[in-house]
């Protein structure tokens, strides 16, 4: 399992995955996920050009590669095969995480020092030089205006919403 520098699968967009005539992604993203149980929240956000089927649940989208290696459409065998993204990133991203088990995925997923890597990840692409190193919401409140796009104000509190924060009134979040 690795987090931060994770590496995208190498064909993430698909020439040749067509959707069906239901505008449903192939038989194939079936099979990646046959030998999984989904938890209940998560949803199916699997688009047809994308190499394998991804799922999202509270921010975060996962990519599911076919559990045999063979099948891959890259066929690597030391390849992960679950990548992880934030849900927003989609295209690009600023944090990812790989594991080559579900209970991985689950265990980066629900472990509070993925949000912290989130939460840097989201202040090292958005400070500048002169930017006091702070914990997310502090961030927030002393740089939050300077962001060119409300949207990343909203991207930095809708991650604030994976700790449950509280305002800084009540309660800082330390990100050391």
């Amino acid at each position: 399992m690795t987090t931060g520098g994770a590496k995208a699968p190498l064909a993430l967009f698909r020439k040749d995955n067509k959707m069906d005539s239901t505008n449903s992604p192939l038989p194939f993203f079936d099979d990646c996920v046959s030998d999984l149980a989904m938890p209940e929240g998560w949803e199916d956000v699997s688009y047809g050009n994308d190499s394998c089927p991804s799922w999202a649940f509270k921010g975060f989208q996962i990519f599911i590669n076919h559990a045999d290696w063979k099948k891959r459409e890259d066929g690597v065998e030391d390849e992960s095969r679950f990548w992880i993204i934030r849900e927003v990133d989609y295209g690009g991203s600023s944090w990812s995480a790989s594991a080559d088990t579900f209970d991985d995925v689950l265990k980066i997923i629900h472990d509070e020092e993925t949000y912290h890597a989130v939460a840097r990840a989201f202040m090292d692409m958005h400070s500048k030089p002169d930017f006091k190193k702070l914990s997310l919401d502090e961030w927030l409140w002393e740089y939050g205006d300077t962001l060119k796009y409300d949207d990343y104000r909203d991207e930095g509190e809708a991650i604030m919403g994976l700790f449950d924060a509280t305002p800084i009134s009540d309660g800082a979040i330390v990100d050391e």
